[in-house]
């Protein structure tokens, strides 16, 4: 279907530079294209503070929108403008030293990102036509419009650091589906990932499916257990993951040697469960029924392995209080 201009409403008209259209749409968001039309249908322009209340968003919110226009050269800062310092008297030339090889950059795992403008970002997408694509991949992922700082850390991520558009994509659906929807979050597992090695499509995939796994054998553990309001330990997830994806064993199994150990101990001791589910899996036990029979770990084990002899500490203990 075509659609064209309805010049019979047009009471009033104001100027939109053609660069909008044609290099930003697809990555400025929602957010930020709202507050242009805006300070451009008012001669003068407007100020953080009332866009804000214009738009009912805060004001913090605006100035970050609205800076991506400033990097991009569509809009400027008064503010900044009044700031800008007098250029430096020319200096006397001094011999030129000699000039050691700069070192080639290595890029680290760590997130520490550089930093790229509006107008960077829009070169790289007419470059590249994979940085549209991603950006417009991510909005939807996360459910929302990408802030400019988002889209330069996502930018990053994918020029820098040379990860492709499928790994940060995957990343992003699993942080999502965690209920973090941040780009801040995201960058920060990616961080995670990188140090540990996990620097391809395919590794993050495995790194996904592993970490999947043992959040179901969490949840599967605190619900037979009756764990509340807490998240397991590393040492108890460790054990969960033993149990489970080691040993094989199933929830009924786990859940008749939680019964002993809250029998034997009074409490939940990861500990003492895991004597008793080793022992029954060295046993060949898969059933709460073959289980049954066999007799918890004793309390104090330790102790009665150990060289103390209990009876003579006994005994001298009795001729002490005699002689009282």
């Amino acid at each position: 279907m075509h659609y064209q201009t309805n010049y019979q409403n047009f009471s009033s008209i104001f100027a939109v530079p053609r660069q909008v259209v044609e290099q930003h749409l697809k990555l400025c968001g929602a957010l930020a294209l709202k507050a242009l039309l805006l300070i451009l249908s008012e001669e003068g322009g407007m100020d953080s503070g009332a866009l804000a209340r214009r738009l009912s968003v805060e004001e913090g919110d605006i100035k970050d929108a609205v800076n991506y226009w400033v990097q991009a050269g569509i809009l400027s800062s008064a503010d900044e403008a009044a700031a800008q310092p007098e250029p430096p008297a020319p200096a006397q030339e001094a011999p030129a030293a000699p000039q050691e090889e700069a070192p080639q950059k290595v890029v680290r795992s760590g997130i520490q990102r550089p930093r790229f403008t509006a107008v960077q970002i829009s070169e790289m997408a007419k470059a590249d036509s994979a940085v549209s694509p991603l950006l417009e991949e991510l909005q939807t992922v996360l459910g929302r419009p990408l802030s400019p700082v988002e889209m330069e850390c996502a930018v990053s991520l994918y020029s820098y650091y040379g990860l492709s558009p499928d790994y940060i994509l995957i990343a992003a659906n699993y942080c999502a589906c965690a209920g973090k929807s941040s780009m801040r979050y995201l960058e920060k597992t990616i961080s995670g990932w990188l140090e540990e090695g996990v620097d391809t499509y395919e590794k993050a995939e495995a790194r996904i499916r592993d970490l999947t796994r043992q959040n179901e054998n969490e949840k599967l553990i605190k619900s037979a257990f009756g764990i509340r309001g807490r998240d397991l330990t590393a040492r108890e997830k460790q054990l969960a993951d033993k149990w489970l994806d080691e040993f094989h064993q199933d929830i009924p199994l786990i859940y008749a040697a939680f019964e002993k150990t809250v029998e034997a101990t009074g409490r939940i001791s990861f500990a003492y469960l895991d004597k008793i589910l080793t022992s029954w899996h060295e046993k060949g036990f898969t059933t709460p029924q073959q289980a049954k029979s066999s007799p918890a770990p004793r309390r104090g084990a330790a102790v009665e392995n150990s060289s103390i002899d209990l009876g003579r500490l006994e005994e001298r203990a009795n001729q002490i209080y005699e002689k009282k």
